[in-house]
C-alpha cells in the first residue's frame, strides 16, 4: 500500500507531536530562589563544600541523575519505535519482507527495553548500596 502526501504529513505531524509532548508534561514551572545563586544547571554542582569539591555521595547522585534521565529518554524513544512498527505490520500486511522487518524491529526494540531497565536497576542498586546513610557505618570516611 502507497501513502499519500497527505497521509505521510498528517504521520509526521503526529510524530511531532509524540516526540515534544513528554518535554510539555514533564516541564516544570520555575520558582524563583530564595537566595541568590550560580547554578545554571548546565553542569552538576555539588552541594557541600568549596567549587570542585564533590563527595562520593554527590558523584553517585550525579551518576543516579543522568541514568535516569537516559532512561527515561531511551524509553520515549522506544514507544516511537513501537509505534512506527505497528504501523507497518498494519500498513504492509500482506508484504512478508515488510512484516518481517517490522516484527524484527519489535523484538529489537523490546530486547532494547529489558537492557535499558536492567542497566537502570544495575545503576539504582548499587548507587543504593553506596550512598552512605547517618546510620550506616561510614566505611569511606577518612
Amino acid at each position: 500500500m502507497i501513502l499519500s502526501s497527505q497521509t505521510k504529513k498528517i504521520f509526521a505531524g503526529l510524530g511531532l507531536v509524540m516526540f515534544y509532548l513528554p518535554a510539555i508534561v514533564l516541564a516544570q514551572t520555575v520558582s524563583p530562589p530564595s537566595t541568590p545563586s550560580s547554578n545554571t544547571g548546565i553542569v552538576y554542582e555539588c552541594t557541600s563544600g568549596a567549587a570542585g569539591e564533590c563527595t562520593f555521595n554527590e558523584l553517585l547522585l550525579a551518576v543516579q541523575k543522568v541514568t535516569k534521565w537516559g532512561a527515561i529518554f531511551a524509553l520515549a524513544f522506544s514507544v516511537i519505535v513501537i509505534a512506527w512498527a505497528g504501523f507497518n505490520l498494519m500498513v504492509y500486511g500482506e508484504n512478508q519482507a515488510k512484516r518481517k522487518e517490522a516484527s524484527t524491529m519489535l523484538w529489537k526494540v523490546v530486547l532494547g527495553i529489558a537492557f535499558i531497565l536492567l542497566a537502570w536497576l544495575i545503576v539504582t542498586l548499587i548507587t543504593k548500596g553506596l550512598l552512605l546513610k547517618p546510620n550506616v557505618p561510614q566505611l569511606l570516611k577518612p
